[in-house]
């Protein structure tokens, strides 16, 4: 990873990733800069968290965008 690049938040799932297309869901027009809070999930099957922000892969999250 380059260290210039700045991290985006997918305004559709809350994904956070450094290209402008989201991976997780594919979504391409509704990046957002500033996230609020930050949620990881390692184990998605088995976190209290992701079931409650409805993730469906592992990642970083924002809570809020």
């Amino acid at each position: 990873m380059a260290a210039n690049k700045k991290e985006h938040v997918c305004k559709q799932c809350g994904y956070m990733t450094l290209e402008v297309k989201c991976q997780n869901c594919g979504s391409e027009n509704s990046i957002a800069d500033k996230p609020k809070g930050l949620a990881v999930i390692f184990n998605m099957k088995e976190s209290e968290i992701g079931q409650k922000l409805e993730v469906k892969t592992n990642g970083k999250f924002a809570l809020k965008y």
